[in-house]
């Protein structure tokens, strides 16, 4: 049993980065403290052209909460 999980995957695709980027900032809202609307994207972090940083936004407490990482 690990005691803090960690996986790794490459994902390959042939789309420029310019349309990866597209396709993740559409998915992607900037860190906020508080939401107080339920109409937001599904995924809160930062991106770049080199790589991201991202974790999903939920509406309750979790410490357990995956912190999603990707190099471009």
């Amino acid at each position: 049993m690990k005691i803090l999980p960690n996986d790794t995957f490459i994902i390959l695709t042939s789309d420029s980065l310019p349309i990866v980027l597209q396709r993740l900032n559409a998915q992607v809202e900037p860190t906020k403290a508080f939401r107080f609307s339920r109409k937001h994207a599904p995924y809160q972090g930062t991106i770049s052209e080199s790589g991201f940083q991202i974790s999903r936004i939920i509406h309750y407490r979790n410490s357990f909460l995956p912190v999603i990482q990707g190099e471009l």
